[in-house]
């Protein structure tokens, strides 16, 4: 299983950037039976401005509170200096009215170890920031950890793209990279009815897929059409 160690490394890899809300989104979509709404940009579109996520819910559930809510993240060595930056900007900038109506979530693969301290009372030590969020939760790697057991199958995938496999468990994907399409390959005839790595009507010599990527629909058409 994942290490907090994994997740504090991976912290200071360039990718955390755009996996992080990857992760997160993942995380809660594998979780929160009650979503309806989640907007979490993440890869190359994390540097679009605005709110790093926002999520909305019937009822709550071990890590997402009930209603509205906002996402801020962050992987800087120091968690509390951009989760202060980051704090005052978004309640500068939420009407009063707004904020009583919106749970606030601050979220480091870092370990915080005044992160209790700082959510009871968000801001720098010597200026607190006066604000009107309905609550206010912070996660650091430890919480992190705990949500990732509790969805495995977010874990395997996660693992696999940083580099470290779980031992007996693979995601969808990991399973198709390293099973079943080299299987393919050698055995299900492609568009066209020649066997073996050729290019397919869909445009796909093997399967490409990222953390989490479904596979293409009209590879999948393809090989049912002719398997």
């Amino acid at each position: 299983m994942l290490t907090r160690m994994d997740l504090i490394n991976w912290a200071g890899t360039k990718q955390c950037e755009g996996q992080l809300p990857e992760l997160i989104r993942r995380l809660i979509v594998a979780s929160h039976s009650s979503l309806e709404r989640i907007v979490m940009p993440f890869g190359a579109s994390v540097g679009r401005s605005g709110l790093d996520g926002f999520v909305s819910g019937i009822s709550a559930s071990s890590y997402v509170a009930a209603g509205e809510s906002v996402w801020e993240m962050g992987r800087t060595c120091v968690p509390a200096s951009k989760a202060n930056s980051d704090f005052k900007k978004r309640t500068e900038r939420t009407s009063k009215e707004d904020q009583q109506n919106l749970t606030y979530y601050c979220v480091t693969p870092r370990h915080w170890e005044k992160k209790s301290e700082w959510e009871a009372s968000p801001g720098p030590e010597n200026d607190k920031i006066i604000n009107y969020w309905k609550e206010i939760h912070v996660y650091d790697v430890d919480d992190l950890i705990g949500w990732l057991t509790d969805c495995p199958g977010v874990e395997a995938g996660f693992s696999r793209i940083i580099g470290k496999g779980l031992a007996g468990l693979r995601d969808v994907c990991g399973y198709w990279d390293t099973s079943i399409a080299s299987a393919l390959h050698q055995t299900v005839p492609f568009c066209g009815g020649t066997r073996g790595p050729q290019r397919c009507s869909c445009g796909q010599t093997r399967m490409e897929m990222s953390f989490g990527q479904s596979i293409p629909s009209d590879l999948v058409c393809c090989l049912v059409r002719n398997g």
